[in-house]
C-alpha cells in the first residue's frame, strides 16, 4: 500500500484536556503549510515510476527540504488493472474532474499524454490555482505559449522538464546554469527509439523493419511508432528546447522534418565502411535575428561525440557565447529516467508553492527573432 504521510489538511483534535499548547499549534500549522497534496493523472510506465520515486523519496524530502507530499488522487482508466506500483485503491478514480475540485490538492501531475483530455486537465488545473507538472511533449509543443501565460495569470508554475530528454536536466540548465549565455545552437539526438533502431542496424546489419521489431519487443518503441520514426517526436522536443534556448515559441510546422523509415541496411553498411554512422539529428540555430529548425537523418564521422551515443540514449549539444559547447548525455526515455525528471519538477513546484513563487518564464524576451 502507498505509504502516504498523514493528512494535515484538517486540524488535529487532541483527546487530552486543555487542547494544544501554543508551541504545538505553531508546529502543526507549519507542518500543514509544508504538506502538499498531489494528484497524478495516468499510472502507466512513467506514472508508476514517478509514484514509486515519490514514495521512496519521502524521508529525504522531509529531511532536506522540510516538505511533505500527500498523494490524494490517482486518475486511471481502469482501477482494476494490475499495476507496477502499490497504490491504495481508495486513491484511484476514473473521474478526472474530481481532483481539480479538491482544495487539498496543490499540485497536479499530468502523465496521460496526448492533447485531450490532457489539455483540458492542465488548463482547468492552472485556472484553479494548482501547480502543474507534465511530461506531455505533444501538448507543450502545441500549446506551450498559452499554457505558460495561463500559469502566469493565476500565479502558479507549469513545469515540463520530463517532456524532453528523460533524466537529462536540459530545461533546468537552460533556465538556470546557462541563463547568462546567449545560446546560438542546440543540436542533438532527442529520440531514443530511433537511436536504438539505427544502432541495431549498424551493429547487426539488420533491416529497418527488423530493428524496429526488436525495439518494440524490448519496450523501446510503441505499437504505433510513427511519431518516433517520422521525426515528429524529435521535432516537438526541439520546439520546447528552442523556447528556452532562444526565448520564443514556434509552431512544430516550422521544423523541417524527415524520418528514418527510408534508411536501408545497404545505406547503413555503406556509411560504416566509410567510417560514419547514421543518426537522427535535431538542430535549432539562431543566426542573427532568424531561427532555423531541422530534424533528419545525418551521416556523422565515427569520432563525432553524437556518433558515439548508442541505443536508447539521448545527447544534446548546447553552444553559448560564454560557456562554449556543452554536451549532455543520458537515458532519454523509459519510466525511471522520465519519472526522475517528474519528481525533480514536483519538488521545485512544492518549494515554489510554499514560497508563493511565480513561474520563472525561461528566456522569454531575451531574443527578438523572426
Amino acid at each position: 500500500m502507498l505509504a502516504t504521510l498523514p493528512d494535515h489538511s484538517q486540524p488535529v483534535v487532541r483527546a487530552a484536556a486543555g487542547g494544544l499548547t501554543r508551541s504545538q499549534a505553531r508546529t502543526q500549522a507549519r507542518t500543514r503549510a509544508r504538506t502538499l497534496g498531489v494528484a497524478v493523472y495516468g499510472l502507466g510506465t512513467v506514472g508508476s515510476a514517478a509514484v514509486r520515486i515519490l514514495q521512496s523519496g519521502a524521508a529525504d524530502l522531509d529531511a532536506q527540504h522540510d516538505l511533505r507530499f500527500s498523494l490524494r488522487h490517482v486518475v486511471v482508466r481502469d482501477p482494476l488493472r494490475p499495476r507496477a506500483v502499490d497504490v491504495d485503491p481508495v486513491l484511484l478514480t476514473t473521474d478526472w474532474a474530481r481532483p481539480l475540485e479538491d482544495p487539498t490538492v496543490g499540485i497536479v501531475v499530468e502523465l496521460m499524454g496526448g492533447l485531450d483530455p490532457a489539455g483540458a486537465v492542465v488548463r482547468r488545473a492552472l485556472r484553479a490555482g494548482k501547480h502543474v507538472i507534465t511530461a506531455n511533449k505533444a501538448l507543450i509543443a502545441a500549446d506551450g505559449a498559452a499554457l505558460e501565460a495561463l500559469a502566469e495569470a493565476h500565479g502558479v508554475t507549469l513545469r515540463y522538464e520530463a517532456s524532453v530528454g528523460g533524466a537529462i536536466p536540459l530545461i533546468h540548465t537552460l533556465q538556470g546554469t546557462l541563463v547568462g549565455n546567449r545560446i546560438t545552437r542546440v543540436t542533438g539526438i532527442l529520440n531514443g527509439t530511433t537511436n536504438f533502431i539505427l544502432t541495431r542496424m549498424a551493429d547487426d546489419g539488420v533491416s529497418f523493419a527488423a530493428a524496429l521489431a526488436d525495439a518494440q519487443a524490448r519496450g523501446f518503441a510503441e505499437a504505433d511508432p510513427t511519431a518516433d520514426v517520422s521525426g515528429l517526436d524529435a521535432a516537438q522536443k526541439l520546439v520546447i528546447l528552442a523556447r528556452h534556448a532562444f526565448g520564443r515559441w514556434v509552431p512544430s510546422e516550422c521544423v523541417e522534418r524527415e524520418g528514418i523509415e527510408g534508411i536501408t541496411a545497404v545505406q547503413v553498411a555503406s556509411a560504416r565502411a566509410a567510417g560514419e554512422v547514421y543518426k537522427l539529428i535535431a538542430e535549432a540555430v539562431l543566426d542573427g535575428g532568424s531561427m532555423r529548425f531541422k530534424v533528419g537523418p545525418r551521416r556523422l564521422a565515427a569520432g563525432h561525440a553524437l556518433a558515439q551515443v548508442r541505443d536508447e540514449y539521448n545527447a544534446v549539444q548546447v553552444e553559448g557565447d560564454f560557456a562554449g559547447s556543452l554536451t549532455f548525455i543520458g537515458r532519454g526515455a523509459g519510466g525511471e529516467p522520465t519519472g526522475s525528471a517528474v519528481y525533480d519538477d514536483l519538488v521545485a513546484s512544492a518549494r515554489a508553492r510554499v514560497a508563493g513563487a511565480r513561474i520563472a518564464g525561461g528566456r522569454a524576451g531575451r531574443v527578438s527573432a523572426t
